[in-house]
């Protein structure tokens, strides 16, 4: 069986079909209140100034909106630390600083791709974690160019895209109202991508494997060698060498 499900896996795995994003909850509704506050209490500045040390070097309608660092780091690294489904997508060695991004009637960020170094960590995922109700602004969708396509991003207050830095992608002008997001960017363990995505079906696979089998103890060498959990468990295991990672890291993408 395992040799029919890895052909098609590595099929869709060449068609360039990897899992390039996820949605998550990062901040429930009393986080997100207390973050709502930091906001009446903090200084804003154009957000041209977080491009480049001379903002006179950056054509001034590349984007048009206002910039603020995040005033509680421990409480945010708590969210950050508490978001399993997030790690488990990432498989999360180190993130950047947190700042807020503030859009108004009329703001935009036209085409760009984010930077591969940020704050001193290299990035190999971006964040975007949604503090405004759709219902509180129109316009301001995240635009993704995804496989060959455009699909658009306005999620719920709380709610966070993570996706693969170097996509490319955009924010829509807002045309009412007012579109507070938080970003970070963050570094991954296992850097290759479609390394990342083998280790996340494999360990799915082996999970499935594992509770159809009732975690089944084999009396027979040739029977475990020949069975769909000892190819699955190789192969994760094979991943995990490459980058030098403990088991654990599976076992925590397991259980989430």
């Amino acid at each position: 069986m395992f040799g029919s499900i890895y052909i098609i896996y590595r099929t869709i795995c060449d068609a360039n079909m990897r899992q390039k994003y996820i949605i998550t909850e990062f901040i429930k509704s009393k986080e997100l209140k207390d973050i709502k506050e930091q906001l009446n209490h903090v200084s804003w500045k154009s957000g041209l100034d977080s491009l480049c040390s001379d903002p006179n070097n950056i054509p001034s309608n590349y984007k048009s909106n206002l910039e603020t660092n995040l005033l509680d780091y421990e409480s945010w690294n708590a969210a950050i630390h508490n978001n399993i489904s997030f790690h488990n997508f990432v498989v999360t060695k180190g993130w950047s600083n947190i700042f807020i991004s503030r859009m108004k009637e009329g703001d935009y960020y036209k085409p760009h791709v984010d930077e591969h170094i940020i704050d001193n960590v290299i990035s190999h995922y971006s964040t975007t974690i949604f503090l405004s109700n759709p219902d509180e602004y129109d316009g301001g969708e995240l635009s993704l160019y995804l496989n060959g396509e455009i699909k658009n991003f306005k999620l719920n207050a709380g709610h966070a895209i993570t996706y693969e830095t170097g996509i490319p992608h955009c924010v829509n002008e807002v045309t009412r109202g007012c579109r507070d997001v938080l970003a970070f960017w963050c570094e991954s363990h296992i850097p290759d991508m479609n390394d990342l995505d083998a280790l996340r079906y494999y360990s799915k696979m082996q999970k499935i494997v594992e509770s159809k089998n009732n975690y089944e103890v084999f009396d027979c060498l040739e029977d475990y060698v020949g069975s769909d959990f000892y190819q699955f468990q190789s192969k994760t295991n094979m991943i995990l060498k490459k980058y030098g990672l403990r088991t654990n890291v599976v076992k925590s993408m397991k259980t989430a």
